[in-house]
């Protein structure tokens, strides 16, 4: 997207009034503040605004129900600002919650903890200015900040370092030594070369040292071993987020811990957590070192304990964070219960989690804003309220008749405009057929402005579009590409899989996928069942349909024929209109490709025109679904039944946006059909060129070699150059 587009539709959004006010109240340090009539493209905008216009070093904490929530603001930031004129850099960061791990395993995923250890370190240094987390993410505990510093190793080129100090810091903050670096958290020691794999990192790097001197940093493939790009310092984070200052230490409060158990499952407890001293004693990392938090940190910490004083911190949909809150802690409460009788967890192994409660006291003493699609009352007392007048528009499925419709829409009203689509090389023909159909537009630049009553196309996609009536401006977004089906990748057999990574591929919350676990007993192995009897079993012969009885069905039987889809055809069957039709159709392959064209354009016609007669609806009913009661009599006379009286059942009626949208899709899949037959008959074409071409240059050898045209003698060149042109034969 051009790096100057958030500059101008800041600018020109700060003219709205309650935005304005609702900046200058936050300044002014009364707080916190209610805003509502917001979706989520605009919560993006709102929290983009008050992040620039906060203090540098004030990083910005926005708070959503779940996971989809928190990357869907997450991406629309990022697409709609770049950091100082850079697109390499991110405004916006995803603080994810983790799994948890409390019970025995063998192995579990770090890819989460990975990613809020570098989100902690960024809010260190100062490199992160909003990130986005659930509910969930905020009210786990994490690493205190002062740890976490400490722990964290900065390096550079040309600067001494002792390799023994080195490698005792790498294993103090959770990195594990290997002879081979393979993924994240891992480093090895090779003489006087050290290959590190840090958290935040998507390759290792591989230092060497010149005595005690850093000499060269460089990325590497650890597949190949070759160096890729070299790099002038680097900061290695914590790999953990439970960090003991030796194995020793832990080992010594875990003893500790056994020896002041009490209870009647005292022998059970203390037995696994000798397991697990035992475990790390003998240099065997926990896979369930999160169980040991609270014997880590007198204090464990918050994300809010990371935050500046003057730091904003905004909820979506705070009655929804809350309800997701309690479901949360619910379904924690109940986990706790099952691992505290199986003797895993005892007294002084608890607070894992905050209650949200706390953390919305917490968040009241930041500057707060809750943002709200509609207004609701919640346990927060906000200072001021505003209801602010903005719409969430459709995105652009890509058919220009559509797009000039809307546009015209907003150019009648004196709007300006701004068109997210395509990629630059698209650009000049998306505004050419714009032009053409009376469209006034432009292609952004560093110099061009917003403009009532014209558009500014430039490239970018966000989640939706918006609409401010007050300050008429609008933006329309093309339609982010997406499957209809998801696919899931192929999981190894016996590979480790996470709950959390699982509901992601899915597309669902953590909490709703641990329901399904828990329903459905996905621990318990199902038997597999055994296809056919035992060896040597002739139960089934003799038996009617049985292999060896007769040849499939009974004679007549034509149950597989119902649908017609499993029917044999024979055309000496088939009717007058049947022969007819399938007669009609061509044969050949140029004539197959265009009668399917002349289909498919009829059918893109019929389609175009449902989708305008369902927009054409009023508003009230374009975005509302409805049920239908249908009632069906119980019979009357001597046939009505007793009780109820009617047979009753309830049918549901999409709203006309819904089907439009349905409609687009087949849509895309028709135009996507027809690009096809397109480019198949330009293939084609080019074929049938290709072949005239060779017939004349086969025909001209064969005037030549009967003499037919006069050539040259054989040892000349012109006889051989077929590209020269040919003279005409005049007869004198």
């Amino acid at each position: 997207m051009n790096n100057s587009l958030f500059g101008k539709m800041q600018s020109v959004l700060m003219s709205q009034s309650d935005i304005k006010d609702i900046c200058d109240t936050l300044k002014r340090g009364y707080y916190p503040l209610a805003v509502s009539g917001l979706s989520s493209i605009h919560k993006a905008q709102l929290a983009l605004i008050i992040s620039t216009l906060s203090e540098e070093s004030a990083p910005l904490l926005i708070i959503t129900d779940d996971e989809a929530g928190a990357k869907r603001i997450c991406d629309d930031i990022n697409e709609m600002y770049a950091v100082s004129q850079n697109e390499n850099e991110t405004a916006a960061y995803i603080y994810p919650a983790k799994d948890i791990t409390l019970a025995r395993v063998e192995s579990v995923s770090k890819e989460y903890e990975y990613q809020r250890l570098c989100v902690l370190a960024r809010l260190i240094d100062g490199s992160c200015k909003i990130v986005c987390a659930s509910a969930e993410a905020v009210m786990q505990r994490t690493i205190p900040p002062d740890v976490l510093a400490d722990r964290t190793i900065k390096l550079s080129r040309d600067t001494s370092v002792q390799l023994p100090d080195l490698i005792s810091r790498l294993i103090a903050a959770g990195y594990t030594r290997c002879d081979k670096v393979e993924s994240p958290s891992q480093f090895s020691v090779r003489g006087s070369i050290a290959d590190i794999f840090p958290v935040q990192e998507k390759m290792p790097v591989r230092m060497e040292l010149w005595d005690d001197e850093i000499d060269s940093f460089a990325y590497f493939d650890p597949e190949t071993q070759r160096r890729t790009e070299q790099i002038d310092e680097l900061i290695i984070p914590p790999a953990g987020e439970v960090l003991f200052n030796s194995a020793d230490a832990l080992v010594q409060k875990i003893n500790a811990l056994s020896a002041g158990v009490r209870g009647k499952r005292t022998e059970l407890v203390r037995s696994n957590l000798a397991k697990d001293a035992d475990n790390v004693s003998n240099g065997v990392s926990l896979a369930n070192i999160d169980k040991y938090l609270p014997l880590a940190y007198d204090k464990p910490a918050l994300i809010f304990d990371y935050l500046k004083p003057d730091s904003p911190v905004l909820f979506c949909e705070f009655h929804s964070c809350c309800e997701k809150a309690k479901a949360i802690q619910s379904q924690f409460n109940e986990d706790m219960k099952i691992l505290l009788e199986e003797g895993e967890l005892c007294r002084g192994l608890d607070g894992y989690i905050a209650e949200f409660e706390s953390i919305s006291e917490t968040a009241v003493k930041f500057p707060c804003v809750l943002m709200d699609t509609f207004l609701r009352t919640n346990d927060i007392r906000c200072k001021k309220l505003w209801t602010m007048t903005a719409y969430q528009t459709a995105p652009w499925g890509g058919e220009i008749r559509q797009l000039s419709e809307d546009l015209r829409s907003f150019i009648d009203r004196n709007y300006s405009v701004i068109v997210l689509a395509g990629s630059e090389k698209t650009l000049p023909i998306i505004a050419e057929d714009l032009r053409n159909d009376g469209i006034p537009c432009d292609i952004m630049t560093e110099e061009t402005t917003l403009t009532k009553g014209r558009v500014l196309i430039t490239t970018g996609c966000l989640s939706s579009g918006y609409d401010y009536p007050d300050i008429k401006t609008a933006l329309i977004t093309q339609a982010k590409a997406m499957s209809s089906k998801r696919k899931l990748k192929k999981k190894k057999k016996g590979e480790e899989v996470s709950l959390r990574a699982l509901a992601g591929e899915l597309g669902v919350s953590y909490q709703t996928l641990r329901n399904w676990k828990a329903a459905d007993k996905w621990e318990e192995a199902l038997p597999k069942k055994k296809r056919g009897g035992q060896p040597g079993n002739q139960n089934s012969k003799g038996k009617r349909n049985a292999v060896g009885s007769h040849d499939g069905a009974p004679p007549g039987n034509k149950n597989a024929e119902k649908d017609g889809a499993y029917s044999t055809v024979f055309f000496d069957m088939l009717s007058a209109e049947e022969l007819k039709i399938t007669e009609s159709v061509p044969l050949g392959g140029r004539e197959a490709l265009e009668h399917e064209m002349k289909i498919l354009k009829f059918r893109e016609h019929k389609i175009l025109a449902k989708i305008s007669e369902y927009e054409s609806q009023p508003e009230d009913a374009l975005f509302v679904s409805s049920l239908l009661d249908m009632r069906t009599p119980g019979g009357r006379g001597k046939d009505k039944k007793d009780g109820a009286n009617q047979t009753m059942g309830m049918y549901s009626k999409d709203s006309a946006f819904s089907r439009v949208l349905k409609l687009q899709e087949a849509l895309y899949k028709v135009q996507g059909r027809i690009a096809k037959i397109a480019d198949s008959l330009r293939a084609l074409e080019e074929s049938d060129r290709r072949m005239a071409l060779e017939k004349q240059r086969l025909e001209i050898l064969r005037m030549r070699a009967t003499g037919a045209v006069d050539v040259p003698d054989p040892d000349g060149t012109a006889a051989d150059d077929l590209d020269a042109p040919l003279e005409e034969d005049t007869e004198e």
